[in-house]
């Protein structure tokens, strides 16, 4: 599979036209693989090397505007959820057959559902989630490695629970699904560090069910799904002769 890579704030136009025609000379079904370099990685697929250079061709116009780097999240209706990724699909079906209720004894399909999920429990105060479990499958675990997962099992997550920049975008509505009892689904895109390599920019689905185990204390579980397919532009951006708008 052919790779092309490149940083937006240092590469010139006529570097991305010789890239496209080298791409418009491959065979029409090869697949091509985009990497760019844009506050973080941005990694696509491409179906063909005419998808590809398209992308190339869009990524001219980046340099003139700067990308903003902080998570975005946009809360979808549940009532969408019939045409989300078939795991977030499956989760909320293994949710709602639950009735809330954490058991994994003989549910398959929660069984499932938890391996592929970051599982929290609240610490002294309900804000304060600790990691009680962090699925084999989880997305998470994926990014950071297993060790890394199997480290924080038990300690406190404080405010920032799916990333480690520090930025509490993505956990603030925690605590509000805890306490209100109801699951939430979001579209995301934020930069996520893989385990030894730079930031990228991660698109994905997320799903939180609220629920509680056989002893009756509350679990909040995450679902994160990376897809392409969310409500979010890629990238997002702004004029780079305007002020950042969220601050």
């Amino acid at each position: 599979m052919i790779t092309v890579r490149w940083s937006v704030k240092d590469v010139d136009d006529s570097s991305l036209d010789a890239a496209i025609r080298f791409l418009m000379r491959l065979p029409k079904s090869r697949k091509v693989a985009v990497e760019y370099f844009f506050g973080g990685w941005e990694r696509r697929m491409a179906d063909s090397p005419q998808a590809a250079a398209n992308m190339l061709d869009a990524a001219k116009r980046l340099r003139a505007v700067i990308p903003l780097v902080r998570p975005f999240v946009k809360r979808m209706p549940l009532m969408d959820i019939p045409s989300a990724d078939p795991l977030i699909r499956h989760g909320f079906g293994a949710w709602e057959r639950s009735g809330g209720l954490l058991t994994l004894g003989a549910d398959l399909g929660m069984r499932n559902y938890v391996e592929h999920c970051l599982v929290f429990s609240p610490n002294d105060r309900p804000e304060d989630l600790i990691y009680r479990y962090l699925g084999r499958s989880a997305a998470l675990t994926n990014f950071k490695g297993r060790e890394w997962a199997a480290s924080v099992v038990g300690k406190s997550c404080g405010r920032a629970l799916e990333n480690s920049s520090g930025d509490a975008a993505l956990s603030d509505v925690y605590e509000d699904v805890m306490m209100k009892r109801e699951p939430r689904y979001d579209h995301i895109r934020a930069l996520i560090p893989r385990a030894g390599r730079e930031v990228e920019w991660v698109s994905y689905q997320r799903l939180l069910t609220p629920m509680v185990d056989r002893r009756g204390r509350p679990v909040l579980l995450c679902l994160a799904v990376t897809t392409p397919d969310i409500k979010i532009p890629v990238p997002v951006q702004i004029p780079s002769n305007e002020e950042d708008p969220g601050g």
